[in-house]
């Protein structure tokens, strides 16, 4: 029997069936969801700081910009992944030789 972290980690394999297009949509919008779920507890921090004063939201602003930044940064990469592997043509993918185990293990010496 599986795990209940092993189970949440193939959560996106069984949503996607492996497809790495499917996994990167399945990320992006992921990213988008974080990131708009942090704009909204900052907004609404940033609104009781303004209304009480008390630094305790303030701190919780701060933070929510610091996640924020990261979040930003990351959903720039994942989308340029993504417009990376959308722009892979599939007939590109099986003139792909791939080395063998023998030349894998040569690499190594």
């Amino acid at each position: 029997m599986k795990s209940p972290i092993e189970m949440f980690m193939g959560l996106g394999n069984k949503v996607t069936k492996g497809d790495p297009k499917k996994m990167m949509d399945w990320s992006y919008y992921f990213m988008w969801i974080i990131l708009l779920a942090f704009v909204s507890i900052f907004i609404g921090n940033i609104r009781l700081f303004i209304q009480t004063w008390q630094f305790q939201y303030f701190g919780w602003c701060a933070f929510c910009v610091a996640i924020l930044w990261f979040q930003y940064n990351s959903l720039v990469n994942i989308y340029q992944q993504r417009k990376m592997i959308k722009s892979i043509k599939p007939e590109e993918v099986k003139d792909i030789e791939l080395d063998s185990v023998e030349e894998m293990k040569d690499g190594f010496k």
